[in-house]
């Protein structure tokens, strides 16, 4: 029940803040105007949409990371005393936060000023290495169409 009010918030923010950011993206320039053949929109597009989804999600992860979880954990605690639980730490979850706040602040810079490709790729790497000094981790990859062999899971520097 706690992760579906997690989910609701997320959903209801995002829902909330659509409109807004279609309203607040011609005022800021954030706006895709059809010049050429590689568009495929024929008349100007809102860019900034994704600020209603960013400001959802990141609710979400902070409802997880400081209070669903902590909820969680004391429950468990409380019925199986002495149990150690595999949870999500909340240092990681904050690297999660900051880097999803710092790839979304590259990315409206982007959105604005057309940012050169390899200057948004430093900053892509220098948010990493933020998540990266969070402990934020990826140990393991699934691959859910299979490898051709039957298998449908892989493991990074594995067979």
């Amino acid at each position: 029940m706690i992760f579906i009010m997690v989910f609701a918030a997320a959903f209801l923010l995002s829902l909330v803040f659509t409109p807004a950011a279609i309203r607040l993206a011609p005022k800021i320039g954030a706006v895709d105007i059809p010049k050429d053949n590689r568009r495929m929109h024929t008349k100007p597009m809102p860019r900034f949409g994704g600020m209603a989804i960013f400001i959802g999600c990141m609710a979400g992860l902070a409802l997880a990371a400081y209070y669903a979880w902590p909820m969680l954990e004391a429950q468990y605690l409380e019925e199986y005393p002495g149990i150690q639980l595999l949870m999500q730490p909340v240092s990681q979850m904050k690297g999660v936060l900051a880097g999803g706040v710092l790839i979304y602040i590259i990315g409206v810079i982007d959105d604005l000023k057309n940012m050169p490709a390899k200057v948004k790729f430093l900053g892509q790497v220098v948010v990493a290495c933020v998540a990266y000094a969070f402990g934020v981790r990826i140990n393991y990859i699934t691959n859910h169409f299979g490898n051709g062999f039957g298998d449908t899971h892989s493991y990074l520097f594995g067979a």
